[in-house]
């Protein structure tokens, strides 16, 4: 695409969009050139270009091309100052004779410029300028530039802007800036002064299309002059603060099976997953079955015990085969399908004492797991069943209460990181009656999505779970952290009373399971 066919679409999009179409597309060049620009920090024989200010005039480029607020305007002006410092540097960089033949050799200070004039433009028509100009930077012999373009142009024709954006290249990094980028990454995170995790998960973000947080994003952008002065070490510091507050929120607030639940070390940590495919799903749900088979088939034991489970669990396994293909295109339906035929067989296995790390709990285990991932690929399955655990726990009992207390400060006390910190922050809201009804909804799901996971990646680990004790430890360490809330206190005092000295969290969330109490889990 040329500059005068992308100016000629651009002045055809709508007037309400046409200046954000433009400063968006003006960001996303000029993000293209990051790893060119940061190539040159801290070498000696060229200008020492600010890492930190040239990443930061390029987050607010995109923030402010999704989110044009009277702050977010007022503080993208800072990215043109950075933006005049690039193009010294890029002129530099055109006179290395060892960058003659790559695709960044073509006046690279151009894309931040036109990002940072974009962004800073009052009038579609300057928007539209800046945005145009930095097309005419990118054109050039290589044709990955224009693929690049013309899949943005695509996503923009598409309307929803805040959905997740293409790649920001179709392929892979063109010419030096794959290598550029890995020196780049090395170099920054040998940085003993500042941490710069964030900066690089947010640019790899960019470049593979992964969706992220704009409030996140925003209030990063939003910080203020000040702070940004005075340097990586100081500025990065609460960039990775107010990161980890939205992971935190985010974990409890959209989809909690995103993240599996496994042992590390001796602790429990959240480690987010891929969106699987429905299709993908049946499949793995078919093969689930064909390996049960296979399984007992395999049993040689003299009891006959493989063919006796595979005969009690025929009945529900031969309704599940036809439900996968009569629903394979209504998820929920699908879903519930799911769970009928692991409740049957559950209530089947029980009752005729079938071994617990035989067959049938392998299939049990799947099928759960199965039912996770129809979370994670259909959002109307998830706000469904979230829901459905709302109405339930409107009608829930003090007891009920407490004992998911209990459950959720056991599994606290055997976390770490992000998981940890998501644990206590449901806790406190569900303590907490003077929390809002969708925070005490999150609250709830978030912990019955994570509680069975983690008390079965504790047992498969053979890791040994705290004990009631220190379970009630963690619970008072909550309770300090919600500076000593009366009314939390009161349920606290609560749980404590009825916690006695018996079952650890693992064998007691395994106890309800069975029970069928669990959140309804099983009813």
């Amino acid at each position: 695409m040329t500059p005068e066919e992308l100016e000629t679409w651009l002045r055809a999009r709508p007037e309400a969009t046409r200046a954000q179409d433009a400063a968006w597309i003006a960001s996303r060049v000029a993000a293209r050139v990051l790893p060119l620009l940061l190539r040159y920090h801290g070498d000696d024989d060229k200008i020492d270009l600010s890492e930190l200010q040239t990443c930061r005039c390029l987050l607010v480029s995109g923030v402010a091309a999704l989110s044009p607020t009277a702050e977010i305007r007022s503080v993208a002006n800072a990215a043109v100052t950075v933006a005049n410092t690039a193009v010294t540097v890029a002129n530099a960089a055109l006179a290395d004779a060892a960058l003659s033949n790559t695709p960044f050799a073509i006046l690279p200070a151009t894309f931040a410029a036109a990002a940072a004039d974009a962004l800073a433009a009052a009038t579609a028509a300057n928007a539209l300028a800046a945005a145009t100009a930095a097309n005419a930077a990118l054109v050039f012999a290589d044709t990955d530039a224009n693929a690049a373009l013309a899949a943005d142009v695509a996503f923009l024709e598409d309307g929803d802007r805040l959905a997740a954006p293409p790649p920001l290249w179709p392929a892979s990094l063109p010419g030096d800036a794959a290598e550029m980028w890995e020196t780049a990454q090395t170099l920054l995170s040998q940085d003993h002064k500042a941490d710069w995790r964030f900066w690089i998960d947010w640019y790899n973000a960019l470049l593979e299309g992964r969706p992220q947080d704009l409030n996140m994003l925003a209030e990063i952008a939003l910080i203020p002059d000040d702070d940004w002065a005075k340097g990586p070490a100081h500025a990065n510091a609460m960039i990775a603060e107010i990161a980890a507050r939205h992971n935190i929120d985010n974990l409890i607030a959209r989809n909690p099976y995103a993240q599996r639940v496994q042992v590390s070390g001796r602790h429990l940590i959240a480690v987010a997953v891929e969106t699987p495919d429905l299709d993908h799903i049946i499949d793995a749900i078919r093969q689930s079955l064909r390996d049960f088979t296979a399984r007992c088939r395999r049993d040689k034991s003299p009891n006959n015990l493989g063919q006796a489970i595979n005969a009690a669990f025929a009945e529900p396994i031969s309704d599940l085969r036809r439900d996968l293909g009569r629903y394979k295109t209504d998820p929920l339906t699908l879903f519930d399908k799911l769970a009928q035929g692991q409740r049957e067989m559950q209530r089947t296995a029980e009752r005729e004492g079938f071994p617990p790390d035989g067959p049938a709990a392998r299939l049990t285990d799947a099928l759960e797991t199965h039912r996770d991932d129809i979370c994670i690929a259909a959002p109307e399955v998830l706000e469904t069943e979230r829901n459905r655990l709302a109405v339930r726990v409107a009608r829930y009992s003090d007891e009920q209460r407490m004992v998911a207390v209990r459950l959720c400060a056991g599994m606290l006390s055997d976390s770490d990181g992000v998981l940890k910190a998501a644990s206590a922050l449901a806790l406190q809201t569900i303590l907490n009656p003077d929390s809002i009804e969708a925070e005490q909804k999150n609250a709830w799901y978030f912990l019955k999505a994570v509680i069975p996971r983690g008390a079965k990646a504790m047992r498969a680990a053979g890791v040994t779970e705290s004990s009631p004790k220190q379970a009630k430890s963690a619970l008072e360490k909550v309770a300090d952290g919600a500076d000593k809330l009366v009314r939390i206190d009161k349920g606290v005092d609560a749980a404590q009373e009825m916690w006695g000295e018996g079952a650890s969290w693992v064998t007691e969330t395994y106890t309800q399971i069975a029970s069928g109490s669990f959140w309804g889990m099983n009813q």
